[in-house]
């Protein structure tokens, strides 16, 4: 049941973890439903758990053991057993994002077209689904920010060398980002989701120098021919450095990520073999031209 409401677009559901003791909230169409129940808290359980304790115990020892030692966020669920049945994401429904055949590569979106053709799309027929579904489920789209940080005629490169995507390790990526959750509409609504979630992963992946930064929408890749591609969409942005703002650019997550500002042309090259060392994305971007240049024509998605 809970999954037919997820998919529904008239709907938004919001999960907290388990165990944070944030509270469950489920959010309908506007104006409720007559006698529905809301919660800022769930209710209090008492009985049930003395009942389900000895199956959780015998079933997952190492998770239970280790709960008093994990702190997280809304965002932040720890990569185990609990992370791929309980993280919900951002999908859309592939026959609304592409009404007729899907484009393969680079789509180059105005700032207005970007709006007509994605944002005003993904925010009246997306919902949040759990991920474990959205990874197998190609009639659906899970939107990806991807930011792209160049300085000068360099771009900011990364390897992944552990934790996220295991389809995704040992390649390179010139993409900063990551699934959209419930808790960047906590934080900003549906209107802002698209943006929360965007400057969520950079601050996951990376340290910024203090300031603004300007993100600049580019258009979106798609890429069906792989098991990863054929269930995410990528949105691209581009984050402009000064020189001095990419000396303080920092990799937060260490242990997963290398990263260092290389030569756009160098990248190209790399790019343009056919054994691209590249996540498929990173190869079609970086093929496409689209960081070389201020603007490019937009690309009708219909």
């Amino acid at each position: 049941p809970l999954r037919r409401v997820a998919q529904n677009p008239a709907y938004r559901v919001t999960l907290t973890p388990l165990f944070t003791g944030a509270g469950t909230a489920a959010h309908g169409p506007a104006g409720g439903v007559p006698g529905e129940k809301r919660f800022s808290r769930p209710p209090p359980i008492r009985r049930p758990l003395p009942l389900v304790a000895p199956y959780l115990a015998a079933a997952f020892p190492q998770e239970l053991n280790n709960l008093g030692k994990i702190a997280w966020s809304g965002c932040q669920i720890p990569n185990s057993w609990y992370k791929s049945r309980m993280e919900f994401v951002w999908v859309v429904p592939r026959a609304a994002l592409f009404s007729k055949a899907a484009v393969h590569g680079f789509a180059p979106l105005q700032p207005a077209d970007f709006e007509k053709q994605f944002s005003k799309v993904s925010r009246s027929e997306g919902f949040f689904v759990e991920r474990r579904m959205a990874e197998i489920t190609p009639a659906w789209k899970q939107p990806i920010p991807y930011v792209a940080v160049t300085c000068e005629d360099t771009v900011f490169t990364m390897t992944r060398l552990t934790g996220g995507e295991a389809r995704l390790h040992g390649k390179r990526s010139i993409g900063v980002g990551g699934h959209i959750n419930p808790c960047d509409q906590e934080a900003s609504g549906v209107d802002g989701l698209l943006a929360a979630a965007c400057t969520r992963e950079i601050d996951e992946e990376i340290i910024l120098p203090a300031g603004p930064q300007q993100l600049e929408p580019l258009g979106l890749l798609n890429d069906d021919t792989t098991e990863v591609g054929a269930v995410h969409v990528g949105v691209v942005y581009r984050l402009v450095l000064t020189p001095a703002q990419a000396d303080q650019l920092r990799i937060r997550e260490t242990e997963s990520l290398a990263g260092e500002f290389l030569p756009y042309s160098e990248l190209v090259s790399l790019a343009e073999q056919d054994d691209s060392p590249f996540e498929s994305w990173s190869t079609l971007l970086l093929r496409s031209g689209a960081l070389a240049s201020a603007s490019a024509p937009s690309m009708s998605l219909a």
